[in-house]
């Protein structure tokens, strides 16, 4: 059994153990723990989510996990991307400003990584004790997560913007790993950049916090340099991870991605497939830009 499987385990029975000794699904965030936070609201009450069981060897097979043999060290890197996302979402373990629960994940170009580590790092995100995760496909030019998920032909995220008489959170999907749930791309719309740039798209993120005000959400990103849509996303995000394949993507090119980057946001960069015996992740510094790298191992293309 990986390391994955046997945490997702351990998180499964914690779940289990504490909804039958509370009598029912505990709230999502308690009185005590939010706090004063002026923008914190209370758990909208919502019918269940339709339920998805994820292949995790399959999804291992098409290189969207990593090898058994690197799933430990992976592990470890991804504890550390995250910290200061949660941290600053959360702020010494309070509801911060909603735009903080978003997070896109984006590259410059594609095949740098960007889909495996949205994934990799919402399992990650879906760990934390007092947290869930909505991974979202929001990818409309290759929607890989929605076809990974079995989720392709379902209708997504952009059905949602495009009809207003759709409740969005009952396209979501629960998955099969505690704490993570899924919304998928949707049907292809030629409008789809302002679809994203519309007063629809905000309020939906803002519904979907607000029903759950411990959710992150990981939103799967097109590349910066090729689509609108992209710009779209970060401006609306309050936390941006650029991801960048180490020793391929033109340090020009990771220079004029992070000049479409809105002032006053929480970026990091994530070093992909990075050889940790030479890596100068100083080299993709940016003053308010972290650095992070991580050298899966893994045949990551998306």
């Amino acid at each position: 059994m990986s390391i994955i499987e046997r945490a997702l385990g351990a998180a499964r029975r914690t779940a289990e153990a504490r909804n039958a000794k509370a009598g029912g699904p505990a709230p999502a965030l308690d009185a005590a723990s939010r706090g004063n936070a002026a923008e914190s609201v209370a758990p909208r009450p919502r019918a269940p989510h339709s339920q998805i069981k994820l292949d995790l060897d399959r999804l291992r097979s098409a290189g969207a996990l990593p090898p058994v043999d690197f799933e430990r060290q992976l592990t470890e890197q991804y504890r550390k991307i995250k910290r200061p996302l949660v941290d600053y979402a959360f702020p010494e373990g309070q509801q911060g400003p909603v735009s903080r629960n978003l997070i896109v994940v984006t590259s410059s170009f594609p095949a740098e990584g960007k889909t495996f580590t949205s994934l990799n790092l919402a399992i990650s995100l879906s760990m934390e004790k007092d947290a869930t995760v909505l991974l979202v496909d929001a990818d409309i030019a290759n929607p890989r997560l929605s076809g990974l998920f079995g989720q392709q032909q379902s209708r997504g995220m952009f059905d949602a913007l495009a009809d207003e008489s759709l409740d969005v959170e009952s396209l979501v999907v629960d998955t099969s790993i505690p704490g993570l749930s899924f919304l998928s791309t949707g049907a292809l719309r030629e409008s789809s950049a302002e679809l994203l740039a519309s007063s629809r798209m905000s309020q939906m993120m803002m519904d979907l916090i607000a029903n759950e005000p411990r959710r992150l959400i990981v939103l799967d990103s097109p590349p910066l340099l090729l689509t609108n849509e992209s710009r779209e996303l970060v401006s609306l995000a309050g936390q941006i991870v650029l991801v960048v394949h180490a020793g391929v993507t033109p340090q020009e090119s990771v220079k004029e991605a992070v000049s479409l980057l809105p002032d006053g946001k929480n970026v990091g960069v994530v070093l992909n497939q990075v050889d940790p015996s030479s890596a100068d992740v100083s080299y993709y510094g940016y003053g308010r830009y972290g650095a992070y790298s991580t050298d899966s191992g893994a045949r990551n293309e998306a």
